[in-house]
């Protein structure tokens, strides 16, 4: 059996766009289910830092997450989020048992 590919990706907003970029993400949980390779995608917000956001993702391997980066959905995002967006952080997983 193939390994799934896990990505947790952490997404920290600009002050003042927060909303704006939770708005922008759900538009990325609403797309990613459509995707080919898809498994999982959840938006978590940190209740420490508003505006700071988890994507715990799992596609069924790199291709499928070279894909979901390449979608429609995903460069319209990128075109509008840049000014809101103040970091992100990805990294991938391999599960373990």
């Amino acid at each position: 059996m193939k390994e799934k590919l896990v990505v947790i990706a952490l997404v920290n907003a600009n002050t003042g766009n927060e909303d704006l970029l939770r708005q922008g993400l759900m538009t990325l949980v609403e797309a990613a289910p459509k995707e080919p390779g898809f498994v999982q995608y959840d938006l978590h917000e940190s209740v420490e830092n508003p505006g700071q956001f988890l994507f715990y993702e799992i596609w069924e391997d790199e291709n499928a997450l070279n894909v979901h980066n390449n979608t429609e959905a995903m460069k319209a995002f990128g075109a509008k989020a840049g000014q809101w967006i103040q970091s992100v952080t990805l990294t991938k997983y391999k599960r373990l048992n």
